[in-house]
């Protein structure tokens, strides 16, 4: 009977680290879409099943006072010219089936950066009323409303991107969720971004393993990755008032990496093994739609780094026992 109660309770202890630990954001495959007109519609790309998240890239103009600008292959540049609201229907199918679907600012651009903690805010009060919750006579995306924001800097300086997260963060107290999301590279800690993710705000992190031969997979070696993913999850880990989870971002092709990175499907699915363990694991995050469309990467790797995941979960919750 002693054991049988000890059993009990160690079961409910299990599932209780098991809700603790369970991503805010949700366990998936998050892919970037946008840049290229040949990846399909939007909707499509969202009809597969294979995503929990859709980047939309990029806002990559904004800031000091600039007039704010998209990116986009789909619909032109030049914001409020470039016809983009078609996109909002798409934006709503896509929501309906419960993927979520975020605005990536920033990118290779070298034409986005906050001057002050007024510009921070300036810019929040643009995204929100442009992008998210709040209104505006000129929504690129019309009436649609994203889920959140993707912070993918590449280029400038760190200054005062903490500043943005905490100003798009209070418009959660508004009464929708605002997820934030950042893709910083490897390199630890990540010169943009690591006052912004320390802030424990965020609701995920897709570091970005490629491009950066010091922290990724390297010649068939993955010493280099699995030391980064260690470092990047330690760091997440350090917050523990916290639950941002840790997106393992990948390649989807290897010609979509110009510095290196791709990982062969067959080998990330072996990885997951050990990336899977970590109670910070969110899911994996692809550049870009194009080449997963193209190549089908993303439904080689979902069986073994997702739904198997997802599975164990939930059976782990049917372990409530009857009675103590």
């Amino acid at each position: 009977m002693v054991s049988h109660s000890l059993t009990q309770v160690f079961l409910l202890s299990a599932l209780l680290v098991l809700s603790l630990c369970k991503p805010s954001y949700g366990l998936g495959i998050v892919i970037y879409w946008g840049q290229n007109r040949h990846e399909g519609y939007l909707a499509e790309t969202c009809a597969t099943g294979l995503y929990t998240a859709v980047n939309v890239a990029f806002l990559h103009v904004f800031g000091g006072g600039q007039t704010p600008d998209l990116n986009l292959g789909h619909c032109g540049r030049g914001l409020p010219q470039a016809n983009c609201t078609f996109l909002s229907p798409e934006i709503r199918a896509c929501q309906a089936r419960g993927v979520s679907v975020l605005i990536s600012i920033g990118g290779p651009s070298r034409s986005y950066w906050l001057d002050t903690a007024d510009d921070a805010r300036t810019v929040s009060e643009y995204i929100w009323n442009n992008f998210l919750g709040g209104t505006s006579t000129s929504r690129p995306f019309g009436p649609a409303v994203l889920d959140g924001v993707n912070f993918d800097i590449q280029t400038g300086t760190d200054w005062y991107w903490d500043d943005l997260v905490r100003f798009l963060h209070a418009y959660n107290s508004r009464g929708r969720k605002v997820f934030l999301g950042a893709a910083p590279q490897c390199p630890f800690p990540d010169f943009y971004l690591d006052k912004a993710i320390r802030t424990g705000l965020l609701d995920y992190v897709g570091t970005q393993f490629y491009n950066n031969p010091k922290c990724q997979f390297i010649n068939g070696n993955s010493d280099f990755l699995m030391q980064s993913w260690s470092n990047w999850t330690s760091l997440l880990a350090s917050n523990r008032t916290s639950n941002t989870q840790l997106f393992l971002g990948l390649p989807a092709a290897p010609d979509t990496a110009y510095n290196g990175g791709y990982v062969p499907p067959q080998r990330v699915n072996e990885l997951c093994t050990t990336f899977t363990q970590s109670p910070r694991y969110g899911g994996i995050m692809l550049w870009s739609r194009f080449t997963d469309r193209r190549d089908g990467y993303s439904g080689v790797i979902r069986n073994r780094c997702v739904d198997r995941v997802n599975s164990a979960t939930l059976s782990a919750e049917k372990l409530i026992p009857y009675e103590i």
